[in-house]
């Protein structure tokens, strides 16, 4: 049987534009240009990536149906959640609580993007 490995999460969009605002924010982030006739962009954190992709061109692309967009929770393991916190841009964080003690024993932050998608990030 070939080797498989996971090599990174595309998450669906119903505003390219409004995601890639988002996603290029974040602190520690790298976006890669938005390519709106594409309908894609990719974000890279260190080694890990998120694709993300407009719902409707990848519809048509790859004729299918893809579920509705959002409802993932993408989690990011930082040394200090608090330092990341005071990072974000304040609309980002006026929009969430603030970082808390969760009762799984992580201490954790959570902001969600345009899409509904939740970004956690935490240390244990």
């Amino acid at each position: 049987m070939p080797n498989m490995r996971f090599d990174h999460l595309t998450i669906l969009t119903r505003n390219i534009e409004a995601s890639w605002e988002f996603y290029h924010q974040l602190p520690n982030s790298e976006a890669k240009p938005l390519s709106v006739e594409e309908g894609y962009f990719e974000v890279s954190f260190d080694d890990s990536v998120i694709g993300v992709f407009d719902s409707s061109v990848f519809a048509s692309a790859t004729n299918t149906s893809p579920a509705t967009p959002g409802g993932a929770v993408i989690q990011f393991s930082v040394e200090d959640v608090d330092e990341y916190w005071g990072q974000l841009p304040d609309s980002y964080r006026e929009a969430s609580a603030s970082p808390k003690k969760m009762p799984w024993g992580s201490y954790s932050a959570y902001i969600s993007d345009p899409d509904g998608n939740i970004l956690e990030f935490y240390t244990w």
